[in-house]
Protein backbone atom coordinates (compact mmCIF):
# COMPACT_ATOMS: atom_id res chain seq x y z
CA UNK A 1 0.00 0.00 0.00
CA UNK A 2 2.86 2.33 0.63
CA UNK A 3 4.25 2.34 -2.77
CA UNK A 4 1.00 2.66 -4.12
CA UNK A 5 -0.04 5.95 -1.72
CA UNK A 6 3.96 7.01 -2.74
CA UNK A 7 3.19 6.16 -6.69
CA UNK A 8 0.18 7.93 -6.57
CA UNK A 9 1.62 11.22 -4.71
CA UNK A 10 4.53 11.19 -7.75
CA UNK A 11 2.13 11.40 -10.50
CA UNK A 12 -0.47 13.96 -8.92
CA UNK A 13 2.98 16.22 -8.27
CA UNK A 14 3.67 18.58 -10.43
CA UNK A 15 7.29 18.30 -12.80
CA UNK A 16 9.73 20.69 -11.16
CA UNK A 17 9.83 24.46 -12.45
CA UNK A 18 12.34 25.54 -15.19
CA UNK A 19 14.90 28.16 -14.01
CA UNK A 20 13.69 31.44 -14.48
CA UNK A 21 15.40 32.83 -18.03
CA UNK A 22 17.12 36.43 -17.74
CA UNK A 23 16.42 38.86 -20.18
CA UNK A 24 19.29 41.15 -20.55
CA UNK A 25 18.57 45.02 -21.68
CA UNK A 26 20.94 46.71 -24.14
CA UNK A 27 21.90 49.43 -23.08
CA UNK A 28 20.68 52.68 -24.32
CA UNK A 29 23.67 53.88 -27.24
CA UNK A 30 25.87 56.52 -26.15
CA UNK A 31 25.08 60.14 -27.94
CA UNK A 32 28.01 61.47 -29.89
CA UNK A 33 28.60 64.59 -28.80
CA UNK A 34 30.76 64.91 -31.59
CA UNK A 35 27.97 64.42 -33.86
CA UNK A 36 25.07 65.75 -31.87
CA UNK A 37 27.03 69.21 -31.62
CA UNK A 38 27.98 69.74 -35.03
CA UNK A 39 26.89 73.02 -36.15
CA UNK A 40 28.09 74.54 -39.91
CA UNK A 41 29.47 77.40 -38.32
CA UNK A 42 30.07 79.34 -41.72
CA UNK A 43 26.62 78.73 -43.06
CA UNK A 44 25.27 80.14 -39.09
CA UNK A 45 26.98 82.98 -39.73
CA UNK A 46 25.76 83.95 -43.22
CA UNK A 47 23.83 86.96 -43.46
CA UNK A 48 19.94 86.16 -42.89
CA UNK A 49 17.28 86.85 -45.33
CA UNK A 50 14.22 87.16 -43.95
CA UNK A 51 10.15 86.95 -45.54
CA UNK A 52 7.31 87.21 -42.91
CA UNK A 53 3.78 86.08 -44.20
CA UNK A 54 1.40 87.70 -41.84
CA UNK A 55 -1.91 87.37 -42.95
CA UNK A 56 -4.95 85.45 -40.68
CA UNK A 57 -4.88 82.66 -40.06
CA UNK A 58 -1.67 81.82 -41.39
CA UNK A 59 1.74 83.99 -39.58
CA UNK A 60 5.10 82.54 -40.38
CA UNK A 61 8.85 83.69 -41.35
CA UNK A 62 10.66 81.47 -43.38
CA UNK A 63 14.35 82.65 -42.71
CA UNK A 64 16.95 81.77 -45.63
CA UNK A 65 21.08 81.56 -44.99
CA UNK A 66 23.48 80.47 -47.74
CA UNK A 67 27.10 80.48 -48.52
CA UNK A 68 29.65 78.18 -50.20
CA UNK A 69 26.72 75.63 -51.94
CA UNK A 70 24.95 74.95 -48.71
CA UNK A 71 22.04 76.32 -47.80
CA UNK A 72 19.48 76.49 -44.69
CA UNK A 73 15.90 77.66 -44.69
CA UNK A 74 14.15 77.86 -41.33
CA UNK A 75 10.04 78.44 -41.47
CA UNK A 76 8.51 79.17 -37.85
CA UNK A 77 4.86 78.85 -37.94
CA UNK A 78 2.94 76.62 -35.35
CA UNK A 79 5.92 74.89 -35.25
CA UNK A 80 9.76 75.56 -36.35
CA UNK A 81 10.77 73.19 -39.28
CA UNK A 82 14.94 73.58 -40.19
CA UNK A 83 15.58 72.51 -43.82
CA UNK A 84 19.69 71.81 -44.95
CA UNK A 85 20.79 71.81 -48.39
CA UNK A 86 22.31 73.33 -51.31
CA UNK A 87 22.14 76.82 -52.82
CA UNK A 88 23.59 76.55 -56.36
CA UNK A 89 24.30 80.02 -58.45
CA UNK A 90 22.81 79.41 -62.15
CA UNK A 91 22.92 81.87 -64.72
CA UNK A 92 21.58 84.62 -62.96
CA UNK A 93 19.31 82.42 -60.54
CA UNK A 94 20.36 81.18 -57.08
CA UNK A 95 18.66 77.44 -56.76
CA UNK A 96 17.97 76.15 -53.04
CA UNK A 97 17.40 72.68 -53.02
CA UNK A 98 16.88 71.92 -48.99
CA UNK A 99 15.29 68.91 -46.89
CA UNK A 100 14.24 67.48 -43.60
CA UNK A 101 14.09 63.95 -42.79
CA UNK A 102 10.49 63.78 -44.66
CA UNK A 103 10.10 66.88 -46.48
CA UNK A 104 12.05 68.96 -49.48
CA UNK A 105 11.59 72.11 -50.50
CA UNK A 106 12.90 74.32 -53.52
CA UNK A 107 13.12 77.72 -54.62
CA UNK A 108 13.92 79.66 -57.32
CA UNK A 109 15.58 83.06 -56.57
CA UNK A 110 16.80 85.72 -58.66
CA UNK A 111 17.62 89.44 -57.16
CA UNK A 112 15.29 92.45 -57.13
CA UNK A 113 14.18 95.30 -55.79
CA UNK A 114 11.05 95.59 -53.91
CA UNK A 115 8.87 98.80 -52.70
CA UNK A 116 8.41 98.17 -48.76
CA UNK A 117 7.32 101.27 -46.56
CA UNK A 118 8.93 101.30 -42.92
CA UNK A 119 8.30 98.82 -39.94
CA UNK A 120 6.83 101.11 -37.92
CA UNK A 121 3.78 101.77 -40.72
CA UNK A 122 0.21 101.12 -38.93
CA UNK A 123 -2.42 99.43 -40.92
CA UNK A 124 -5.40 101.69 -40.84
CA UNK A 125 -8.65 101.36 -43.00
CA UNK A 126 -6.71 98.38 -44.63
CA UNK A 127 -3.78 100.54 -46.20
CA UNK A 128 -0.22 101.64 -44.74
CA UNK A 129 0.01 104.59 -42.73
CA UNK A 130 2.16 106.14 -43.47
CA UNK A 131 2.26 104.92 -47.85
CA UNK A 132 5.42 106.13 -48.16
CA UNK A 133 7.72 103.64 -49.87
CA UNK A 134 10.84 102.89 -50.91
CA UNK A 135 12.61 100.58 -52.65
CA UNK A 136 14.68 97.49 -51.20
CA UNK A 137 17.31 94.78 -51.98
CA UNK A 138 15.26 91.21 -51.81
CA UNK A 139 15.69 87.51 -52.91
CA UNK A 140 13.15 86.86 -55.12
CA UNK A 141 12.07 83.79 -54.82
CA UNK A 142 9.67 81.16 -56.53
CA UNK A 143 8.12 78.15 -54.82
CA UNK A 144 6.29 75.92 -56.48
CA UNK A 145 2.40 75.77 -56.03
CA UNK A 146 2.84 79.44 -55.56
CA UNK A 147 2.18 82.56 -58.52
CA UNK A 148 3.35 84.84 -56.16
CA UNK A 149 7.30 85.11 -55.34
CA UNK A 150 8.70 85.62 -51.40
CA UNK A 151 10.94 87.90 -51.21
CA UNK A 152 13.72 87.39 -48.94
CA UNK A 153 15.45 90.76 -47.81
CA UNK A 154 17.97 91.57 -44.47
CA UNK A 155 16.83 92.00 -42.15
CA UNK A 156 13.19 91.03 -43.64
CA UNK A 157 10.35 92.15 -45.65
CA UNK A 158 6.97 91.11 -44.55
CA UNK A 159 3.65 90.78 -46.37
CA UNK A 160 0.78 92.23 -43.78
CA UNK A 161 -2.86 91.50 -44.98
CA UNK A 162 -5.06 93.14 -42.29
CA UNK A 163 -7.84 91.19 -40.07
CA UNK A 164 -11.17 92.36 -42.14
CA UNK A 165 -9.49 93.54 -45.44
CA UNK A 166 -9.99 91.80 -48.63
CA UNK A 167 -6.89 92.60 -50.27
CA UNK A 168 -3.49 92.46 -48.71
CA UNK A 169 -1.77 96.03 -47.05
CA UNK A 170 1.79 95.18 -48.88
CA UNK A 171 4.68 94.77 -47.70
CA UNK A 172 6.71 96.63 -45.20
CA UNK A 173 10.56 96.18 -43.48
CA UNK A 174 10.83 94.16 -40.79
Amino acid sequence: MRSFVLALLAACSSPKSPAPTTVSTPAPPTPDAAVDAFVDTELAAATPSVFRYNADPRNETWTLRHVSGRAELVIEAKTKTVFTGTAVDSGGSLKIEVATSNAKQSLDCKPDKLAVVPATAAIKKCAFDPAKTTQVDVLSCKVPGFDVPMPFGAPGVEYVQAAGCATGAGYRSL
